[in-house]
Formats: structure tokens, sequence, C-alpha cells
């Protein structure tokens, strides 16, 4: 790029380091970038990174980590000046210094981008790793958990490993776990200790360690003699390895912390099929040359890219790769497994807005982003350029509140393809429910302002009212911009589920509504007995131009749901299908024993063990309420050891169904699509609630609640 007046000049700082003027520099590689004057601090983004250079301070911000820099940037004749080296490579770029020349050379990262075939080891698997710089480091502890392994090829490998690396590459040694994936070795399936310099391997005798334990590590040289060092390996406070090392000078040594997937065929960047899943590493610390132990991460990385191995050169040192495989738990946990698309990633507008926005509270659809800022504006952001928004809706404040508090549970969600605003104004019982709809061109209008729960199907909008106290009639229905009118008999409480036992009743208002034809099919309760012990609340079909309201269930039923020709619900632990039309109930599988305490008049305070579920393709997908695990009808858990928090259809025409799984726990994943066939199409730890996600053919749109981006990506088919 050309500098003049109008962008400012480099120039060399007084501690030899080239100083570029910000908006000429980040701008000439396509860069969004934005001043926030209050806190003195250049925001940069681009593609799924974002840069915050704060001036004054040795230190950087890359996707709100801090990274730490021997130069601050500084304002220069009115205009902010960085350290050219720090920023670019945060942004992947490969920066190198011609000091005869007084040139600095920026490679793209289209140029030198990190693949199999220039990372260091990676040619052979998938690494996590993390090096520090050559400084004579002589000793590597820490605590390891050890990962859970599903090995779908023979020769996949499993590693969580400590490193010395001399430099010159000469005497290289590492030691640390390995898997036995070899079925005919009687460890197999198990871990054990391993040390290996050059081709001279050892290994802890008689040591088996199970899959997802956790162990004290140790890896340090220890000097014999004038003439030999040995390597050694203890674990949990014994030694478990020892050998004399190829190499006695530990003057120029730099240590590393790996997990990885090894391979015994090539790695082409997507053919590992197996995964590693939940290793840790903990109170990592490092020892140097006549000092003691110190934190792994006070140490600076190192980092080297050379072009004169290969085609393109090699990285080593810190790289992570590959990020389609990379999963990163909030305990600090590493998993490696094929997440089945690489995600393009954007911040939910510009650098700036998203400092406010309430976190949590975005949806996506196949254009937009929307997103609640801190002034409680709705914004519409471009999906293809977040940093294009506009302000579609305006959150009122709250009338309970000191009037400078907006209205409270504020949610956005998309439904077949429409966002959704919902959200509480007044107190609980005086108060109102308020549902927005919000449209691509702009505007919103208003669908609901009070009790008066809506359902939308199709050209009719049916309306119950679900406050705490219900009363009979409760259900209208309009066509159109037309007036709502009172449909099915007066007889009925409608989408109220109200059970007692003769001295206490409760319930809930569930949001079971569906229309086929020229009947809708809902929840409801005889109202002349909903206090008797003989109230049944069911399943009811109404003649939407005739009113006539007739029960097509005997069984006492608290949701149910329709797919394709068929009515699906559950009682007492087992769950039943029967056409819409009329036809006999089938029993399709009983997934939990029945109680006889909860019988047909238990109270509906005391919800069922089956907690809520969902139909796709005939197949069933429900909630325990034990344990609130994700479970098919053969009673087999989906996710093991996770806690279902939400789960939804969602695409074109609800062919895939969404499950959402809370951070706490021990869940592999935590979003899972599944397809019509019951396969999975998509997993991943990053975390984000149903409401946050949407399909649109074999596209999936998401805000990662982990990484505070919205996450766009080609499902699997």
């Amino acid at each position: 790029m050309v500098f003049n007046e109008a962008t400012g000049f480099p120039y060399i700082s007084e501690t030899g380091r080239t100083m570029m003027p910000v908006n000429a520099c980040l701008t000439s590689i396509g860069c969004y970038v934005a001043w926030d004057n209050q806190t003195k601090t250049v925001f940069s983004y681009k593609d799924n990174m974002q840069v915050e250079i704060p001036v004054g301070k040795n230190e950087i911000y890359v996707n709100q980590k801090v990274v730490l820099t021997d130069t601050a940037a500084l304002i220069r004749n009115g205009r902010t000046y960085l350290p050219l080296k720090s920023v670019l490579e945060a942004y992947g770029y490969q920066v190198d210094w011609d000091g005869e020349a007084g040139i600095v050379y920026a490679a793209s990262p289209e140029k030198i981008a990190l693949s199999p075939d220039n990372i260091n080891g990676g040619t052979t698997g998938v690494f996590s790793r993390k090096q520090l710089e050559f400084s004579g480091f002589t000793g590597i502890q820490a605590d390891v958990t050890l990962p859970t392994v599903t090995l779908a090829e023979k020769g996949d490998c499993p590693y969580v490993y400590f490193g010395f690396d001399w430099a010159g590459d000469a005497g290289n040694a590492e030691g640390g776990f390995q898997f036995i994936e070899d079925p005919d070795h009687p460890a197999y399936n198990r871990w054990t200790v391993f040390l290996r310099q050059g081709k001279e391997w050892r290994w802890g005798e008689n040591i088996i360690l199970e899959q997802g334990s956790s162990h004290h590590l140790e890896f340090f040289r220890e000097e014999m003699s004038d003439q030999q060092v040995d390597l050694v390996i203890e674990m949990d406070g014994r030694e478990v390895v020892r050998k004399a090392s190829a190499s006695t000078d530990f003057s120029s040594t730099s240590v590393k912390a790996v997990i990885s997937m090894a391979m015994s065929k090539p790695f082409d960047g997507k053919n590992c099929l197996s995964s590693s899943e939940g290793a840790r590493i903990a109170n990592l610390k490092v020892k140097e040359r006549n000092a003691g132990y110190s934190d792994f991460e006070s140490h600076p990385l190192y980092s080297e890219f050379k072009r004169s191995i290969g085609a393109v050169g090699m990285w080593f040192g810190t790289a992570d790769c590959i990020p389609m495989y990379l999963h990163y738990g909030a305990d600090g946990s590493v998993s490696i497994y094929n997440g089945g698309l690489i995600l393009e990633q954007k911040a939910p507008a510009t650098s700036v807005a998203r400092k406010e926005y309430v976190p949590g509270n975005v949806t996506v659809t196949d254009q937009y982003i929307y997103y609640e800022d801190g002034n409680g504006q709705i914004i519409q952001a471009q999906l293809a350029d977040p940093s294009i928004m506009k302000t579609v809706y305006q959150l009122p404040v709250w009338t309970y509140g000191d009037g400078r508090q907006y209205v409270y549970d504020s949610r956005l969600f998309v439904e077949n393809g429409t966002v959704y605003l919902k959200y509480h104004q007044g107190g609980a019982v005086m108060g109102a429910d308020f549902l927005i709809r919000l449209d691509d061109d702009g505007t919103a209008e208003e669908l609901q302002s009070s009790y008066h729960q809506v359902k939308i199907l199709g050209d009719k909008t049916f309306s119950r009212w679900t406050d705490l106290m219900p009363y009979s009639g409760n259900l209208a229905m309009k066509t159109g911009n037309g007036e709502f009118e009172k449909l099915g008999s007066p007889d009925y409480i409608y989408t109220w589920d109200y059970i007692s036992d003769g001295t206490a009743s409760g319930g809930f208002g569930p949001e079971d509504v569906y229309l086929s034809d020229d009947f809708l099919y809902i929840l409801a309760t005889d109202f002349k007995s909903y206090k008797e012990e003989n109230a049944l609340p069911g399943i009811y079909r109404i003649d939407i131009n005739t009113g006539e309201t007739v029960r097509v269930n005997e069984r006492a039923v608290k949701e149910f749901m329709a797919e394709g020709d068929f009515l699906y619900c559950h009682s007492n632990g087992t769950f039943y299908r029967q056409p819409l039309k009329d036809g006999k109930e089938e029993k399709l599988g009983q997934v939990l024993a029945p109680e006889s305490e909860k019988a047909q008049n238990a109270l509906a305070l005391e919800p069922e063990e089956i907690r809520n579920f969902i139909v796709l393709n005939g197949k069933i997908y429900w909630q325990k309420k034990f344990d609130h695990g994700l479970y098919d009808i053969n009673g087999k858990s989906l996710n093991e050891g996770a806690v279902l928090d939400s789960m939804a259809l969602r695409g074109d025409s609800g062919e895939y169904l969404v499950c959402t799984f809370a951070e706490e726990g021990t869940a592999k994943f935590r979003i899972m699509v599944f397809d019509r066939n019951g396969n999975v199409a998509f997993k991943t730890r990053d975390k984000a609630f149903c409401r946050n996600i949407s399909i649109f053919g074999d596209r999936i749109c998401f805000y990662n609640l982990t990484t505070g981006t919205v996450c766009i990506g080609q499902l699997n088919r």
C-alpha cells in the first residue's frame, strides 16, 4: 500500500518496532475499523476475528482474549499508530522484516494458512499444541485428565503428552500418555505412559489407565554425570519411565503441551474419523535451568514459520489444528473430533455495538441477525455484513421499575423462518405478555398484548386465555385480519391440564395446538369437573366451522403432538399413537415403569417422569425427569451425562430436530441436530439455545454463546 499525508506514514519506534497508522493498515487488508474515544480503543473486525487495540497498553485482545505485546499503540499527531507485527499476526499474516532494505513483508493467511501440509506433526493427525519459546527449560508438570476415546479405524492413536524441543531439531523428546488402539494388546482401549526420543521408545511397565481418569505427571531431565543426562517421567509421585537422553545440552530448549489424534495414514485435513473428548491439562508448570517451577502461561509462546521446508514451508510451535476438529469446553477441556463443518463466524454487530448488546438475546435468519442492545433497541443487522444495521423495535420501559429499566424476559426467536419478540410488561398477575412479529423489511406488528396467548396456523390465528385463573370457553379464532370469535364448547377449559385429587388442584397451559384441514386438535379439561377427582385432561378435536367439540382419547394426557396423519401422546410412562381421523390407539413403547400412586388423578403439579417429547418422522425423542437427559423410544441416552435444556424442530419444513444441553454435567455435546432418519447431522460443544438457532436448507445459523459470535455452516447429509 502507498502512504501519504492523508493516511499517515509508518515509522520505527525507539524500541525498534515498526509502527503503522491504524486505519490505513487494517482497512487495506479488509478490516472494519472503529474507534471508541471513551476507552481510547481501536476495534477491528474481519471474518471470524476481532482484534481490540487499547492505546497505551502492552496488550491487544484477540476475540476477547488478552495477548501481550512488547509495544503499545499510541496517538501521534492526532493519528493512532499500532505495533504492526502483533496485530497482523493475530489476523493470520506472516510478518518478516528486511532490516537492510527497511521493508516489512506481510504474507496473507491465504498463502500460509494452517493446513495438514504445513503444521509440524499435522501430517499424521490433528493436534492441539501450545509451545513455549526456546529458553532452556528442564522440566514440565501438570494434572492430566485422560480423554474418552472412540476409535473409528485401526491406526488412529490419541495422545496427551509433553515435550522438549531443541533448537536445530536435535534430540527432541516427548513423554506422557498414549492410548492403546491395538485390539491384540492386553491393555486395549486403555491408556499407558510412554517416552520417546527419535526412534527409541520406552513404556511404563504394567501401567494400564482408565479413560477419564486423572493423574499428576512430571517430565524432566536429571543430570547423572558430565556425559549423561536422563529423561524421567514420574506419575502420581512415582518414577515410571527413564532413558538416557541423546542430547545433554538443554541451553536452548523449548517445552510443549500437546493433545493430539495421530494417524498411521496421511492426514488430508478431514479424514480423521475417531474422537478424543474431554482431555484436560490443569496446573501446568515448567522449570527452567537453575530455577524452580513457574506457570506455563507466564512464558511467551513460541512460533516459527520455516519457508525452507516443503512446498509452502511449515509451522513450528503454537499451532492449533484443525479448527473443524477442535472443541473447547468451559472447564478448559479439549475434545478432538470431526464437527462436520468449518463454521464461518460473524460478530452480531459492529465491534463497538457488540460491546453493548444483551448476551444471549440474539437470533438469526438466513439473511439477518437480530439482537437487543444495551438501550433496549432491537437491531437488525445484515448477516453478510453485520456492520450494516438498523433499529426495528424499541422495548418500552418497565412500568414497575425505576424508570430506567426496560421490560424483562425479552426473548428473540425464529419460528418457521419468521422472527418474533416476546417480553413481559407489568407485574406477574396484573401484567401482560407481548408478542411482536419482526419482518425482514424492518416493520413490526404487535400480535399479543395480554395473557391471551396466540398461535398462528396458516391464515388462522387462535387465542386462548392462560392466566393463573382459567375459565371455560377460553378459546377464540380469527381468519386473516378479521375479528376474534369464540370457538368450541363453553364447557371446556382449553390448553389447561387441570387435575385434582379432591383436595388440591393445579396445572399449566401448554402450547399444544394443531390444525389439520378444518379440525383443530387441542388439550382441554371439562370445566364442570376440573376440581373433582374424575377430571381427566385430554385431547379434543374442534370443527372450526361448527364448533363441535369431541374428545379423541380416553387417557389423562398433559401434552401431545401431531405429525403427519397421527397424534402422539404419553400417559403413565407409555407412548401412544393414533390416527388423526377415526382409528385405533396403538401402544408404541413403555419407557418408564408405571407407578400406582401416579394414577389418572395424580396432581398436575407433580409432573410425570416424561417431561417433554418431540416426534420427527415417527421417531420419538423424550426427556426424563430424573436426570433431564435426552432418550429415544428404546430408552437409549442420545448424549450421555447431558442435561437437555431445549429442543425444537427446525428447517424449511421442520425436517431437523435441534437439541441443546446445559453447560454443566459431563455432556459430550451442547448442540446436536438430528435428521429425519435419526442420524446426527451436526454436533458441537459450543453453547446455544434453540431460540438462537435456525436451519435453512442444509445451512445452520446460530448465535454461539461460547464465542459471542454468529456461526454459519453446512449440515451433514
